[in-house]
This record gives structure tokens, C-alpha cells and sequence, in this order.
């Protein structure tokens, strides 16, 4: 899910920022550009994943600066079904890219001048939704407590500048209302689990008191399209745009069942060239991967 307001929060506090050496990513589908695909290829028990969850290149591919799954000796550790402990692909949870981007490190300190994202939570949602009430709240806290975790590693490594997506609410997708069959009460318990997520979230990253870890609120713009289509020349936000004869993907804000089009990664995009000093393609730092990474991602 996204936004054209990603990184709205990181405005108030630019000068932490400044220029920036490369942009490495960890996250799920909404950011994947072929880890998943990679990993497909190459276990053929694991079923076929596309290169990109949408129906062109995601927010990340859109800064100019390149973007390579870490498989292939890049910067982008997202894998599609990641979750913030575990991924629909076994070993692709969030500790498991943390993992594999401290391996290439190989022994070496993180660059303190990259910017490092964090972009989960729909995915841990979308599952805690099935749990029994009674374990839904500490499903939902243990996983804001894993990605303030994972600050803390990626500042252990060396990283300095770090952006914490919130989640989107994964209620409005067509993937949960079809799992709900429209039960208004069961996609407001979802919603609700998105709202405690996020409100979570932004508490603990306040707790932290880091001008250089931003929240990155992803969900406003969000539901802004929901609330604004036509502002955004959005004509249809419940169906697949892929499962529509001949539908003009920019009119719809889904591309599949979970995953948005094309236009609201730009969006992201967008605001991120606005409010970061992203690096010329040629100055990036490139860290090579070895091996099969531990999997990651499938949102």
C-alpha cells in the first residue's frame, strides 16, 4: 500500500539527513524487485513469485538511484511475504535480511551515510487478523517491538539514518474484504489492528529520541486516495486493476488482491526525491551478496 505523502515526517527534521551515499531496503512486497523472484527460480518446491508485486517499478526504483535485489549484489533486501519475524517464504522474515546484510557487510561498519529504510507491516497485520482476540494485541506489539529492534541492530552495524515505515491499512484491500466476506465488523477489527500498529509504532520511535530514525507515515496518504479518488484520478478502489479486461491501471488503486499500481509507488517516489538529497546513480555503494540470503518478502 502507499502513498503520495510518504515521507512526510522526515520534512521537520531534513538537516539530519543530508546528502546521501545510497539507499539500502528492507522490507516485503511493496518493496521487493526480485528477491522473491530469485528465490523462486532457484527452489522449485517455493511457488512462481513475480519480479514486482505491481504492475511497474516499485517507490524504491523510482530515485534514480539503482536498485538490485541483495541476490544479485544489491542494496534491496525486501522480499515479497515478509513478515517482521518470519515470511510466507521460510527464512525470509525481517531477521533474516538483518542477517544477510551483516554477512556482506563482512565485518566492516554499515555506511553512516546511507539512508536505510524499514518498510513492514501489512503483512503481520493481514496475519494477526486470524489470530484469536486474546493474542491479537501481543502479536501486534511484539511486532512494533521487532522493528524498533531492528533499529537498534542496523545503529549497532553502523547505520545513522533510518526511516520506519507505518503500516497501510490492509482492511481496504480486496484480498481481506474477500477473506472477510465484507463483514463490516470483522474489517473494522482490522483496521483497528492497523491503528494500534501504527500508533505503536510512532510512540516507540518518539521513546527513542533519534533526529536521525523517522517515522514515515504511510498510512495518511493512504487512506487520503480513499478518501480523495478523484483528486488522484482514481476511479476504481476495490477491484484488481490485472483481473480487469483492458483497465487503464492508473484509474485503479490495486494492482492485484494486496498490492497497489504503479501511480501510488510514484507517489512515494516522489516525495522521497522531494524531501531527501538522493545520491546520483553513479556514487552508489553496492554491497554484494553471498550465497542464497535467508529469504525475505512476499507482502
Amino acid at each position: 500500500m502507499i502513498a503520495r505523502s510518504l515521507f512526510i515526517l522526515l520534512a521537520s527534521s531534513s538537516l539530519s539527513f543530508g546528502a546521501l551515499s545510497a539507499v539500502y531496503v528492507f522490507g516485503d512486497s511493496l518493496s521487493d524487485v526480485g528477491n522473491a523472484r530469485f528465490i523462486s527460480e532457484a527452489v522449485p518446491i517455493i511457488p512462481e513469485q513475480p519480479a514486482r508485486y505491481s504492475n511497474g517499478p516499485v517507490w524504491n526504483e523510482r530515485l534514480g538511484v539503482p536498485m538490485i535485489p541483495s541476490l544479485e549484489g544489491g542494496t534491496n533486501y525486501a522480499v515479497g511475504g515478509a513478515q517482521t519475524d518470519r515470511g510466507l517464504i521460510p527464512l525470509t522474515g525481517l531477521p533474516n535480511q538483518l542477517s544477510q546484510f551483516e554477512v556482506n557487510l563482512a565485518g566492516a561498519a554499515a555506511d553512516p551515510d546511507a539512508l536505510y529504510v524499514l518498510f513492514f507491516g501489512g503483512n503481520d497485520i493481514a496475519r494477526i487478523s486470524t489470530e484469536a482476540p486474546a493474542s491479537a494485541l501481543p502479536s501486534i506489539l511484539g511486532g512494533v517491538n521487532n522493528l524498533v529492534q531492528a533499529v537498534n541492530t542496523l545503529q549497532g552495524l553502523g547505520a545513522e539514518r533510518i526511516l520506519v515505515a507505518n503500516a497501510p491499512d490492509v482492511s481496504l484491500t480486496p484480498l481481506i474484504i474477500n477473506n472477510f466476506a465484507g463483514n463490516a465488523a470483522a474489517l473494522n477489527a482490522v483496521s483497528s489492528l492497523t491503528d494500534i500498529w501504527n500508533t505503536g509504532l510512532a510512540t516507540a520511535l518518539s521513546n527513542l529520541n533519534d533526529p536521525n530514525v523517522q517515522l514515515l507515515d504511510i498510512n495518511t496518504p493512504f487512506l487520503d486516495r480513499f478518501n480523495n479518488p478523484s483528486g488522484y484520478g482514481l476511479t476504481n478502489l476495490t477491484d484488481p486493476a490485472e483481473s480487469v479486461p483492458g483497465a487503464d491501471p492508473d484509474e485503479y488503486f490495486f494492482w492485484d488482491e494486496f498490492h497497489p499500481t504503479e501511480s501510488a509507488h510514484q507517489a512515494i517516489a516522489d516525495e522521497v526525491l522531494a524531501l531527501t538529497a538522493v545520491p546520483e546513480p553513479s556514487s552508489v555503494l553496492l554491497i554484494a551478496s553471498s550465497g542464497l540470503f535467508l529469504l525475505v518478502r512476499r507482502r
